[in-house]
């Protein structure tokens, strides 16, 4: 996940994931990126089954998301 270069200088940016678990739904935060502070980070995640449904729930962003589907 990265950081847009219009980020709010000191606005913390929080990336949620929601998708099916063993048990049911779960949401659960997965980057918390800051202009200045962490711009960038790696996720590797592996998601089974479809729907995942990936939210901004905290700052303006913009965030990117990069990835790939392994059929």
């Amino acid at each position: 996940a990265l950081l847009g270069p219009e980020a709010k200088e000191g606005e913390l940016n929080v990336l949620q994931v929601e998708a099916m678990g063993l048990k049911g739904l779960i949401k659960t935060p997965i980057a918390l990126l800051e202009r200045g502070k962490t711009e960038q980070i790696i996720l590797d995640l592996s998601f089974p089954d479809p729907p995942v449904t990936f939210t901004l729930v905290k700052g303006s962003g913009p965030v990117h998301i990069v990835g790939h589907n392994l059929l």
